[in-house]
């Protein structure tokens, strides 16, 4: 059994509006943290866990998300992403819509062994114009864990690193 602590941790508000207004095919996207049903504090290896949400909003015009990026943070130990994860996926409800293997390659190091991004991108995912839509991210942890992993406590957050299309085709 493995016992990091996990804490989920939330996104602040976004909004971001274009600089052109009164056109309706420009868009803006809010995102706002949302709950998930993970209440573990202590994880299993080998199992797949709902640790951060956000959901977002479309307003003035469909909205295609893009990229969306997901940090994590070791806090109390030196232990690589790749030590604990096999796996970051996005999910819309039941439907995975992307899955990024934790590897060295794959993360960004913002500081060595604690800070890493994952860019998750290649994504499509649509939100009609006034309409929400709850994006999941989860984790799979490795099937088998070092003893520094298995103590572990890290955050995983979805960062406000959003790229995404309104239907004029501005890209922001």
């Amino acid at each position: 059994t493995v016992t990091p602590t996990v804490t989920p941790t939330t996104i602040p508000t976004v909004s971001v509006t274009p600089t052109t207004s009164g056109v309706p095919s420009y868009g803006t996207l809010s995102v706002q943290p949302n709950p998930v049903s993970q209440s573990e504090s202590t994880l299993e290896a080998g199992k797949t866990y709902e640790l951060v949400a956000a959901q977002y909003k479309a307003s003035g015009s469909d909205i295609t998300i893009k990229k969306i990026v997901v940090k994590t943070t070791v806090t109390n130990k030196k232990v690589f992403p790749w030590q604990i994860f096999s796996a970051i996926s996005l999910w819309d409800g039941s439907t995975k819509l992307a899955e990024l293997a934790v590897n060295q390659a794959n993360l960004i190091e913002n500081g060595f062994a604690t800070d890493y991004t994952a860019n998750i991108s290649g994504l499509n995912i649509v939100i009609p114009n006034g309409q929400k839509k709850t994006i999941t991210t989860k984790v799979t942890l490795l099937p088998a864990l070092t003893d520094a992993a298995k103590t572990a406590q890290f955050v995983i957050s979805m960062q406000n690193d959003i790229v995404y299309v309104d239907t004029a085709g501005v890209v922001y």
